[in-house]
């Protein structure tokens, strides 16, 4: 209700009435009648909404904890399967697994861990590892367990333990498990047994460095290692002494820059890496090779290719020195003249052979040994198989064929003359290679071993004659035995046994096989075998 301004007497009025309506409670009567039902439609208006966005996120939520405790079931549910699959993975594990604490306590064991130490779990857990750990090991396995506080957390190590079966070898892979601060909280250790292989490495070690010294000691025989780039592996103490270069000074340096003369430094590279680049094992030749004060030495350089399984081809040079040689160049071709004469004049067979097998030089015994068995002029141009045994053939041809694949061939070999004549020959089947390491002929050196198998053969008899005299009581049977071994040094057909009477003078047989033409008995005088035993007996 509006009053004019200034009108405060009636502003008064108007305030009393409303005050006495109030005071009667007639106000709040007028009001519920005629503002009550609109101010009541106001505040749902108003509470609604908030209701309706209440009741969404209690349904919303009611639904986000079922699908919360579902999936947390199924997850639940999933890590116990893979938990199953884990516990049994690592219980049949044969690698030894461990779970230590920051200390190295054990926190978990693995079956194959409590076999192998033959302890139990309950033995081990919360007991510290390293009493286990060889003495002279535990300072490196402790500085390896403190390097696992540092990124990645992870250290491979090895170590002695004390087994069931005694010290063993064992590599283990430790990884740690860290908190947020990079704190170590757990220790996850993963062992296996490597006693084996560590012992094949010592041994391998303990070889290569008997090795080592074995060629440092030697003095006339230089050799060094090098890779395909000509860098520097190996350098003996006669390295040193040919060229003037101490080890220090050569390993890692580059063969070519330190003994190649200037000029070859590019053809021996390519030799180099075509000799990699092939199958050839090595070859030999001579050269000018350089010394450190700038001086040329003639040398007799042999080239090896080495493979080492899992490296790249390395090559070895075996260098020897020539200078003396050179320097007396006609004392050379005296001995080469000797050489020469031994060959021709020597006792032994020696034939050379071209890939066919044909025969294209000889020396003078085989000649002779050719001409006088076999009736031919001269060897030269036979194939030598024809002087073998129609029955070791094939096994010639074989053993040749391993002497044109560079091998060397050491045989005995029976060799039947025209005369049908045994003789025995150990043969030596040696190849020859040309200037590109191909074999271009086999040299065969024959020994003549017939009166050595012969002897043999003779030992044997009489092994087999004393143990028939030690072990036959039957003297029948004692005869047989002795034709018997007789006949495989000559023929026995028309060979008797007889007893010979002195006093009587005559000879006796035992067995009706042995009868002289059908006479058991008869008179030794003027018969040959009379004559032998009295020959026998004068002598005796």
């Amino acid at each position: 209700m509006a009053v004019s301004k200034g009108n405060e007497q009636l502003l008064d009025a108007l305030n009393a009435g409303l005050w006495h309506l109030k005071e009667t409670g007639e106000y709040e009567q007028l009001r519920n009648k005629w503002f009550g039902v609109y101010e009541q439609q106001l505040i749902w208006k108003k509470i609604l909404p908030f209701l309706i966005i209440s009741l969404s996120f209690f349904v919303l939520l009611t639904v986000f904890i079922v699908l919360l405790r579902w999936r947390i079931r199924r997850v639940t549910a999933h890590l116990r399967q893979s938990e199953e699959k884990y516990r049994l993975l690592i219980q049949n594990q044969t690698d030894l697994i461990v779970k230590v604490d920051a200390k190295g306590r054990f926190l978990y064991v693995s079956p194959s861990y409590c076999d192998f130490f033959g302890m139990s779990e309950k033995d081990l857990l919360n007991k510290s590892f390293m009493p286990l750990v060889h003495e002279d090991d535990q300072e490196a396995t402790k500085e390896a367990m403190a390097n696992l506080k540092f990124p990645p957390h992870y250290v491979v190590m090895e170590q002695r333990a004390l087994s069931a079966k005694g010290w063993r070898w064992l590599s283990w892979a430790d990884t740690a498990i860290v908190n947020e601060k990079g704190e170590i909280i757990e220790i996850i250790g993963v062992g296996r047994d490597i006693t084996e292989q560590k012992e094949t490495e010592l041994a391998l070690k303990a070889s290569d460095e008997r090795l080592s010294h074995l060629l440092d000691q030697t003095t006339n025989i230089a050799m060094q290692g090098y890779n395909r780039d000509g860098k520097v592996l190996y350098w003996n103490h006669a390295s040193t002494l040919l060229y003037g270069y101490t080890k220090q000074e050569a390993l890692g340096s580059n063969l070519f820059d330190l003994i190649i003369p200037q000029e070859l430094v590019e053809e021996v590279k390519t030799g180099v890496q075509k000799l990699l680049d092939s199958n050839q094992h090595g070859f030999a030749e001579e050269l000018l090779l350089k010394h450190k004060n700038g001086h040329l030495i003639p040398v007799l350089s042999n080239h090896a290719v080495v493979q080492v399984p899992g490296k790249d081809k390395e090559l070895f040079c075996v260098d020897i020195d020539l200078s003396k040689q050179k320097e007396s160049e006609a004392l050379v071709n005296e001995q080469n003249a000797k050489l020469k004469a031994i060959f021709d004049n020597g006792f032994n067979l020696f034939f050379i052979l071209n890939t066919k097998g044909v025969i294209t030089m000889y020396n003078n015994t085989a000649a002779s040994f050719v001409s006088d068995f076999f009736g031919h002029d001269e060897p030269e141009g036979l194939f030598f198989n024809e002087l073998i045994n129609d029955t070791q053939n094939d096994s010639f041809q074989y053993s040749f064929a391993r002497a044109l694949s560079g091998e060397s061939v050491y045989e005995e070999r029976l060799v039947l003359t025209k005369s049908a004549s045994k003789t025995w020959f150990n043969f030596h089947l040696s190849p020859i290679l040309n200037e590109a390491c191909a074999v271009e002929s086999v040299m065969i050196i024959g020994i003549d071993i017939t009166q050595k198998k012969r002897a043999e053969l003779l030992q044997n008899i009489l092994f087999a004659i004393t143990d028939a005299v030690s072990l036959t009581t039957d003297l029948n049977q004692l005869f047989v035995v002795i034709k018997s071994a007789l006949g495989q040094l000559f023929d026995t057909t028309n060979m008797f046994i007889a007893f010979y009477d002195e006093e009587s003078d005559v000879l006796t047989t035992l067995d009706k096989e042995d009868d002289v033409e059908g006479i058991p008995q008869w008179v030794a005088a003027g018969t040959l075998s009379g004559m032998v035993v009295k020959e026998k007996n004068h002598y005796s």
